[in-house]
């Protein structure tokens, strides 16, 4: 895992090539790793990264050859299996408690989803969206041969997620009385 640092050496993003993910089983992707990046700030003024981080360093699990990247529990310790999307939707249920009700379909997706729709909500291109979406489309070959082309799209999201965290952008607005 790379954490790309700025040079406050303060956590920006966290970067990762994955191996084991749902599209692994389709021909064309089995010996492809997806990378991931995601940045280590969202809306609000922690550092996530740093705090996930840091919390794989202190439970001893920040080897990625022996570890998941989200280590399923087992009475509260992590083990080598890795967290199900049923578990991890378990989870994000228990901690967001009752600010959901009971019927919430709130998933892992979902934080995927809320992050690409407030792109669009934003006015971002559809190509912007689908590099961060990781969806296939006419750009496959650029994403496989360049390191950097979700660069521009996670420096966007990044804006995105500080004007809502700024009160500058409201993703909940109607569309009427959402500023351009």
């Amino acid at each position: 895992m790379l954490e790309d640092r700025d040079s406050d050496g303060c956590i920006q993003f966290l970067e990762v090539k994955a191996a084991v993910l749902k599209t692994a089983r389709a021909y064309h992707l089995r010996h492809q790793f997806l990378p991931m990046a995601a940045p280590a700030f969202g809306i609000t003024d922690d550092n996530w990264g740093f705090q996930w981080s840091h919390a794989r360093r202190v439970l001893k699990i920040d080897d990625l050859t022996r570890y998941p990247l989200m280590p399923a529990p087992d009475s509260l310790e992590p083990t080598r299996r890795p967290l199900t999307t049923q578990e991890a939707k378990m989870w994000m249920h228990e901690l967001l408690g009752d600010t959901l009700n009971k019927a919430s379909k709130i998933t892992s997706h979902s934080c995927k989803c809320t992050c690409l729709s407030y792109l669009a909500k934003r006015g971002a291109s559809f190509e912007e969206r689908l590099i961060l979406g990781y969806h296939a489309n006419s750009m496959k070959m650029a994403l496989v041969y360049s390191r950097n082309s979700a660069a521009r799209p996670l420096a966007l999201l990044t804006h995105v997620l500080s004007e809502i965290k700024l009160g500058i952008f409201d993703p909940d607005c109607t569309r009427s009385g959402r500023a351009t």
